[in-house]
């Protein structure tokens, strides 16, 4: 089974540098795997399940779960959104919905270059 997504693809340069080639999305399809090829517990979608019904995390508007280029699963939900400081309403979630990360996108960005830095250390040494 294959879950059809967009995939944003960037890449780092030098590390010394920390040029980042600017992102794009593309077309790219993830293969469906069960959780516990990917090394996740069988019944982690009832987890999630478990945490909302307790009221222990709220306000979700998806959780993708994907391991070693394996689409473990997908959830999306209905909830309030915003728009930069602006309600925008109720909205029902899904794969192609837009929304706006803002900060998000520092911690990714944050996430690539510790990578970069990682695998730079590792052919150094």
């Amino acid at each position: 089974m294959f879950a059809r997504r967009q995939m944003i693809i960037g890449a780092a340069a030098t590390v010394g540098s920390a040029v980042i080639c600017p992102l794009s999305a593309v077309a790219f399809e993830w293969r469906k795997a069960p959780p516990t090829e990917t090394g996740f517990a069988p019944d982690i979608e009832s987890r999630l399940d478990g945490l909302i019904a307790d009221r222990r995390i709220w306000g979700l508007h998806s959780v993708v779960v994907a391991r070693r280029g394996k689409l473990v699963f997908e959830r999306y939900f209905d909830g309030e959104d915003e728009n930069w400081g602006r309600s925008i309403g109720r909205v029902t979630f899904g794969p192609d919905t837009l929304h706006d990360l803002r900060s998000v996108t520092k911690s990714v960005l944050r996430l690539l270059y510790g990578l970069a830095l990682a695998a730079e250390t590792i052919r150094v040494s």
